[in-house]
């Protein structure tokens, strides 16, 4: 069976994978090397293609068990070399380095090669344009540890200068061990270097057998130099380290096998017979399969021939015992399935790099033995002026039914990002919404790198402002965020457009701002696009074979070859109008899922087909600005609840979207392709099957290459899929509402509303799903400090937005950060479900569905300040009861305490119900971020609420929901229960000064021994905030000898009697109340004691006299209201033998040792007298 897959690029760029510190270094000098470069001053166009564009790339692939397992080196400034580590073994560490070397002179093209060494060291060996050779040494600590590159640190580079290239110039070069190099020479020889113990190269000549090539290996001084290139030029080489074989082509055609071992030639064939010169530069024009992966040849030898003649030619090595026989050329079995052509027409295509590799690309319905026998893939870069494209085709010499019939290209990434730059965009509204639109394209994920625009802007400031660069200041555009990059960005541009007004009536220009505005936003998007085309140009492909992975190594990127989800091969292949495509056919037939069976019957491919043609006729039609408007109507109806029928719905969206009537001729032309359809409804309802189980995304690269490299390609392939599963979703609901509003065959649909209803319930997840993967993926740089990730003990309280923005870089929302704070942390474990493996249909992996997800990631980033983001994605979930309690959560974070209140009200209808259909993973997630979800009634909810706002110091709020709470579950609460929630409730009253409800509160204890210490409590608040008169108002059921006691007791203990709160008159205000008039005589004459006491030792004020003579009137109108026989009162008074208070304990045993004496009403008017002939004598001594 053929193997029919559809893959695509996924890329991202490099300033994504450079880690956070770097260290620069310098290679040893001689005198003959001297610096090439001076340091003038560039405008940033050429430095951004001098420093950021590499002119050599490449992916060193390194074996499984070193630490550092990928290393991305490239070569920028000419000669500069940058080590970047890509992919590490330990996962606990993201934080590198990247190690700068600078050498005095160029690099030579194709003159760099990296090799492992023994143990976890590499070597790497460096040929400069001088001819100077570089051998430098490195571990993969140096990556991690910046004490490795102390000043004591030698021996890790070495130069040599060979006389042979005095004579015998290089051409380039490959590394055979990290003791050996073989040459290629301008006079067509090979030459070898092999170092020894005493760290000093032997340079061993090889030799095909002739005698001209023996002189010159061994006599130099009789060879003059000579510039001119030979005809057995060596162009191509590559060497099989198992077989210790080297093979090249020369100029001439020449095919040749060499022994490294012996340095002589075994075998020669002719690759090509039209004499063809192809250019001497150093190609790829070899590629070995050392390992098949099925029985046959040893190893496999891929060479190119020409496009002309045949392309390929696939050679089978033969061995006989333990030596090396020679090639079969098996093009007899191939021959008619590798013929080149090049991808168009239009433009001239050169192949840049081509691999062999072991057939790895499996069917779902695929057997285990499928690999054994799947034969070869050959892999071919094609470069053209303006672009690049890989292809693919499978080939299988001994088995013909697992070779592909073509070549197959790749779906280049660039197909799933937005819409070509359109200058015919209009805008009617204000000039806000102008640069909000161009700023949204420019700031979609994986559109453009941090780079990229950071260099748009300083271009766009040198144009502006060449006098910055004339006076040597240069400009540095810098912005830590994403909202200082569109503050930044915002800032610039409207420096160059100012509102103007008209000179003759004197009106602001409004339109014509509009204009200009538009314009520089799209030649600022315009200068983005370019930049980023330039460091999209192809440099190498790489191979791993190890993890069956394509890489494609660019100017300032790099990308992966990846499988395409089941609804991006439904959208390439039905927009590219391919309905009759075999290869789409067999792709649905190898899913092996009924759903897929359906898609390609040709009935319903076609169907589907023309369904999506219908949506282009809208979407060709529309501009950028009616499709965004389109966007936000559909998005805003899903935000919203409905009491209209599904029928007036579908007419009020065709009202706001085809807002202006639409031409007749454009009706009739959409329903005469529609009423072509055979049966649109199956087809649209198959369609939405198929975007339902491809909602899981895939994680196979993730999970087999967990590093930071497969973290972010992961996701920025997550996106693509996003996108596409947006984008089919809007064109399915344009074409069903115009269908709803203008055929009038829409009735004898069975299920048309009903479908209408499930397509814009599943754009509603959808919304959910692209707004969490924006966030995921909206990050440049996600590598941590090496300290701080050594420390694994994170507490969320202390993090701050200020914070996570040092340590995670730029644009710091929210990839690594959150998969470290435990929303990948599924993914971490082994024992994960791949979704590649079987029909799961959870999100990721771990989420049931977008709503859930939603939850998590909004729940994250309000756990760690991120609001405004976390408001966001929660917004599209307000529909839901979690939803709408996070939407309040963060809106008690933002100070709003109202909307707060009111939606958790709302969230409180449904939320327990919710919460019995919740997943374990979610459960688990809300409570290692502190979220109290453990409720599954609505009491526990309001207990929450009122908690969380008690938490904020919001006690008034906090008061309201342990009211609800006592109103929903107080019946079914036991007597301890009881208990616990009037002590909260009583506790937030007083908090809140509600003593009304604190009041009635305590007279709900039980327990006496906690009603008197709540009324401790708040006799002590309400006297001290001066609220004595309405403490007396209350009845105190049960308690008013309580309240006596504690009043007279903080009477008693008073120490300065005139001080406010007084509690001898709030104890006196109460008995009189309590009708107790001798009681309160008692209390007021031990005060007027006091006083008197006081005013006796020093000369009594005015004001002190007044405080006597009124305390009397007070304690006279007391006794007035008794009957004479008892206006009397005993002083000392008893205390009260009601207490709690272990003071009072002890006072009133010594109750019964006091001397007590009787004053009745007429000796109590005495002493008024005498008060008053005293106050009288003071002030006639005035």
């Amino acid at each position: 069976m053929k193997s029919e897959n559809w893959l695509k690029e996924t890329s991202l760029s490099v300033d994504q994978l450079i880690q956070r510190r770097c260290v620069y270094l310098n290679v040893l000098r001689i005198n003959e090397d001297e610096d090439e470069h001076s340091d003038i001053l560039v405008d940033p166009e050429n430095y951004y293609s001098k420093a950021f564009l590499a002119s050599q790339s490449s992916l060193f692939l390194r074996k499984s068990d070193r630490c550092v397992k990928k290393i991305l080196w490239r070569v920028v400034h000419g000669n500069i070399l940058e080590l970047i580590p890509v992919e590490m073994s330990n996962l606990e560490v993201f934080s590198g380095i990247n190690i700068y070397i600078s050498f005095p002179s160029e690099i030579k093209p194709y003159c760099i090669f990296l090799i492992d060494n023994k143990e976890d060291e590499f070597t790497i060996h460096v040929l400069t344009k001088v001819n100077l050779f570089y051998t430098l040494c490195f571990t993969s600590q140096h990556f991690f540890q910046e004490e490795m590159f102390s000043n004591n640190m030698v021996n890790w580079c070495h130069v040599y200068r060979s006389c042979y290239f005095d004579i015998r110039l290089p051409h380039f070069f490959i590394s055979i061990t990290p003791k050996k190099v073989i040459f290629s020479l301008k006079d067509g020889g090979l030459l070898m270097f092999e170092k020894n113990d005493q760290n000093e190269y032997t340079e061993i000549p090889f030799s095909d057998g002739s005698y001209f090539s023996s002189l010159k290996g061994l006599f130099l001084w009789g060879i003059f130099k000579n510039d001119r290139l030979s005809s057995n030029l060596i162009i191509s080489m590559e060497a099989s380290i198992t077989y210790s074989l080297l093979f090249t082509i020369s100029l001439d055609g020449k095919l040749k096998v060499w022994s490294i071992d012996s340095g002589i030639l075994l075998k020669t064939y002719n690759v090509w017979n039209d004499q063809k010169i192809f250019d001497p530069h150093p190609r790829c024009l070899i590629s070995i399969l050392e390992k098949p992966t099925f029985p046959g040849y040893k190893f496999y030898l891929l060479t190119f021939s020409s496009i002309i003649e045949m392309g390929f030619v696939l050679w089978g090595a033969t061995h006989y015992e333990i030596s090396f026989s020679g090639l079969v050329n098996l093009n007899s079995f191939v021959h008619s399935h590798m013929s080149l052509r090049p991808p168009t027409n239009n433009s001239v295509w050169v192949i840049l790099k081509f691999h062999l590799s072991n057939n790895f690309l499996k069917n779902e319905t695929d057997s285990k033995d499928y690999n054994i026998k799947s034969g070869m893939i050959i892999w071919v870069l094609w470069k053209s002026n303006t672009s690049s494209i890989v292809q693919f085709i499978a080939i299988d010499p001994f088995n013909p039914s697992f070779s592909s019939d073509e070549w197959n290209a790749l779906i280049p990434m660039c197909r799933f990002l937005s819409k070509k730059i359109s200058p015919a965009v209009t805008f009617d509204t204000s000039p806000y919404d102008v640069s909000e639109y161009w700023y949204r394209q420019i700031s979609i994920p994986g559109q453009f790198s941090s780079i990229t625009i950071k260099t748009s802007l300083e271009i766009y400031k040198y144009k502006n402002h060449p006098y910055d660069y004339a006076n040597n200041s240069g400009i540095d555009v810098t912005f830590n965020c994403l909202q200082e990059m569109k503050e930044v960005i915002y800032k610039e541009i409207n420096t160059i457009v100012t509102l103007q007004r008209d000179s003759y009536s004197g009106l602001l220009l409004f339109d014509k701002h509009r204009q200009e505005l538009n314009a520089e936003w799209i030649r600022f998007l315009r200068l983005c696009t370019e930049l980023e085309e330039l460091g999209s140009e192809p440099l190498d492909l790489v191979c791993d074979s190890e993890k069956n992975l394509i890489y494609i190594v660019k100017a300032n990127a790099i990308g992966v070859v990846n499988k395409c989800a089941s609804s991006e091969v439904i959208y390439y292949h039905s927009l590219n109008k391919r309905r009759d495509d075999p290869r789409f056919q067999k792709w649905c037939s190898s899913k092996g899922d009924p759903i897929y069976f359906y898609i390609g019957n040709d009935t319903t491919r076609f169907d589907i087909a023309q369904l999506l043609l219908i949506s282009n006729k809208f979407l060709d039609d529309f501009s950028d600005m009616q499709i965004l408007f389109v966007k936000q109507v559909l998005e805003e109806e899903i935000r919203q609840k409905h009491s209209f029928s599904i029928s007036d719905r579908i007419w009020i969206l065709s009202e706001r979207i085809f807002c202006q009537h639409i031409e007749t001729s454009k009706i009739d032309d959409i329903n005469l392709i529609f009423n072509d359809i055979s049966d649109p409804i199956f087809a649209m309802t198959i369609l939405l099957r198929c975007l339902i189980n491809d909602k899981c995304f895939q994680l196979g690269f993730y999970m087999n290459n967990k590093s930071a490299l497969s973290l972010n390609i992961t996701t920025s392939s997550i996106y693509q899929v996003v996108y596409i599963y947006y984008d089919i979703l809007l064109r399915m609901l344009l074409v069903l509402v115009f269908i709803g509003c203008y055929n009038d065959n829409v009735q004898k649909l069975t299920g048309f509303y009903q479908l209408f209803d499930n397509y814009l319930s599943e754009f509603r997840e959808c919304c959910c799903i692209r707004e969490c993967c924006s966030h995921l993926l909206n990050k440049a740089n996600e590598l941590l400090v090496l300290d701080t990730i050594k420390n694994k003990n994170y507490d969320a309280n202390v993090f701050s937005k200020r914070n996570i923005q040092r340590l995670f870089g730029l644009e710091s929302t929210l990839r690594l950060f959150l998969r470290e704070f435990n929303l990948f942390k599924e993914l971490k474990n082994n024992d994960i479900t791949d979704p590649n493996s079987n029909s799961s249909s959870l999100i990721l992996g771990i989420f049931k569905d977008g709503y859930e997800m939603s939850f998590c990631i909004s729940a994250l980033l309000f756990q760690f300040k991120y609001l405004l983001e976390a408001m966001e994605i929660v917004s599209w979930i307000s529909f839901i009861p979690l939803g709408i309690y996070l939407k309040a959560r963060i809106f008690l974070s933002c100070g709003k305490l109202e909307k707060s209140s009111v939606l958790f009200r709302r969230a409180s209808v449904g939320i327990c119900s919710s919460m019995i259909q919740i997943s374990d993973i979610m459960l688990n997630i809300l409570k290692e971020f502190g979220f109290s979800f453990t409720f599954n009634d609505l009491y526990l909810y309001f207990i929450h609420v009122a908690d969380t706002y008690y938490q904020e110091a919001l006690f008034f709020y906090s008061a309201e929901f342990y009211e609800e709470a006592r109103k929903v579950g107080l019946e079914k609460l036991s007597s301890t229960e009881k208990e616990d929630l009037y002590c909260r409730m009583f506790q937030t009253y007083m908090a809140a000064k509600m003593y009304d409800n604190a009041y009635l509160t305590i007279l709900q204890f039980q327990s006496y021994d906690k009603k008197c210490d709540s009324l401790y409590k708040l006799v002590d608040a309400m006297c001290e905030e001066n609220l004595s008169k309405k403490l007396c108002e209350y009845s105190f059921l049960g308690l008013s000898d309580e309240l006596d006691s504690i009043l007279h007791f903080r009477a008693q203990n008073m120490i300065d009697i005139r001080a406010n709160p007084c509690y001898y008159k709030i104890l006196y205000s109460w008995r009189i109340k309590q009708g107790n008039f001798r009681g309160a005589a008692s209390i007021m004459y031990h005060r007027l004691q006091k006083l008197r006491a006081g005013s006796l030792v020093k000369s009594a004020g005015n004001q002190e006299q007044l405080d006597i003579i009124e305390g009397y009137l007070a304690l006279l109108s007391a006794l007035s209201c008794v009957d004479k026989s008892n206006s009397w009162i005993l002083y000392p008074d008893l205390d009260s033998p009601y207490h709690t208070n272990k003071k009072i304990d002890q006072s009133s045993k010594n109750n019964e040792t006091k001397q007590r004496q009787v004053l009745d009403i007429v000796a109590i008017r005495k002493e008024y007298i005498e008060e008053l002939k005293r106050m009288q004598n003071i002030l006639d001594n005035v």
